[in-house]
């Protein structure tokens, strides 16, 4: 299975949430309990060379969030422009 933190960063909630690291406990848990396993994720689009760096702070949020569910592969992909 994967997960698609652009979601998430969309709506500002789950992995991006004030409580985020509350919403990936109780996540894994879940993933747990069902007896599923999380083996990618996809880190969302962004501007890495006109955002100020937050392309960079989102993808190392994302890459935190897979260490902590145990996902061992993640799509990062380079951004754009416009």
């Amino acid at each position: 299975m994967d997960y698609n933190f652009g979601v998430d960063l969309r709506r500002k909630d789950g992995a991006f949430s004030d409580d985020w690291k509350s919403y990936v406990e109780k996540l894994k848990k879940y993933v747990d309990d069902k007896g599923m396993k999380l083996v990618q994720s996809h880190a969302p689009m962004g501007q890495p060379f006109t955002d100020g760096g937050e392309f960079i702070e989102i993808n190392k949020r994302c890459i935190e969030v897979c260490a902590m569910m145990g996902i061992d592969n993640t799509a990062v992909h380079a951004g754009h422009l416009k």
